[in-house]
């Protein structure tokens, strides 16, 4: 009888064992073969910082394995100090694996900042590379360049009415801070009028009535001064034509060619550019003086005051 129980035992304990074996064996060949157990963290590469200005920036991520389970949240994390993570500042963009870009905005001008890519699953939140950008300096929250050049002047970076460099912007007639729908001799505000210099004068300065602060129209003086102190490059930046404008230290400013506007047309859009100065020509009551340009010069040049032109700020 002993005897007999031994032998079941035995074939008991061997059944058990092959059993556990093909279950195992099972296991393996739905994971792929794999010793690695299904459900870990993400992984997510940060993307470059690009299109960085006084107050914003944009980045994004790409994740490359959701770690065997649902992202369920995914986006940007940054801070003034390094290693940010989702208790900092974030944004959320939406689910799932695949790229994405996200804006980062509510920064402060000339700061320095540092942004992860995170993404989170049921395992817990991945971060992927840091990188770091230094935020634009600005006055009244518009971005500005230091060229280098003898006054210390700033230029903006942008148009009134622009947002990129590139972007046009919108079109004043001269000593007017307004838009229209039409832009004459006729109805020129300034028409026939005998006046004076108009840089910084709320009145019929563009630039101090939109942007406030010091900002306003740079001189016939300080145009030339642009013009002499300047290296100028005819390019396109993001398939815009313009000229790229490098002062004596290596900072950029682009111009877009514009063109301007007559009555209720545009003329000679990527082509040339026209910017007012804020001084009147002396010659010609109704005319003042411009910088203009196109793909062979550059220089100091006038036109008629109703006619509508491009504005380009600058600060002392």
């Amino acid at each position: 009888m002993k005897k007999i129980l031994k032998r079941l035992s035995l074939v008991m304990i061997v059944t058990a064992l092959v059993f556990t074996g093909c279950k195992k064996d099972q296991e393996d060949e739905n994971n792929g073969g794999s010793e690695t157990p299904i459900g870990e963290l993400a992984t997510i590469i940060t993307d470059s910082v690009t299109n960085i200005n006084t107050n914003s920036a944009v980045c994004g991520g790409n994740i490359m394995s959701d770690g065997g389970s649902t992202v369920t949240s995914r986006g940007v994390c940054w801070s003034t100090s390094p290693n940010p993570t989702i208790d900092n500042n974030k944004t959320t963009n939406g689910s799932g694996v695949g790229a994405f870009t996200s804006d980062i905005t509510g920064l402060t001008d000339g700061s320095t900042y540092y942004v992860r890519a995170y993404v989170t699953n049921n395992k817990g939140t991945a971060y992927g590379e840091e990188r770091s950008f230094n935020t634009l300096p600005g006055i009244n929250g518009h971005a500005y360049v230091d060229l280098g050049l003898p006054s210390g002047l700033k230029w903006a970076t942008c148009n009134i009415g622009a947002t990129t460099p590139e972007e046009y912007g919108n079109y004043y007639a001269w000593g007017e801070t307004t838009t229209k729908t039409s832009y004459t001799q006729s109805n020129s505000v300034t028409y026939n009028q005998q006046m004076g210099n108009i840089s910084g004068n709320i009145q019929y300065d563009a630039a101090r009535a939109n942007w406030g602060s010091t900002w306003r129209i740079p001189t016939k003086e300080e145009i030339e001064e642009l013009l002499s102190n300047c290296s100028w490059n005819w390019t396109t930046q993001n398939g815009v034509y313009g000229y790229r404008v490098t002062g004596t230290n290596g900072n950029k400013i682009f111009l877009p060619a514009t063109g301007f506007c007559y009555d209720t047309s545009h003329f000679h859009v990527g082509e040339n550019g026209y910017y007012w100065a804020s001084t009147p020509y002396s010659i010609y009551i109704n005319a003042a003086y411009v910088l203009y340009f196109d793909n062979e010069k550059h220089k100091e040049s006038y036109e008629q005051r109703g006619r509508g032109l491009m504005v380009r700020p600058v600060s002392d």
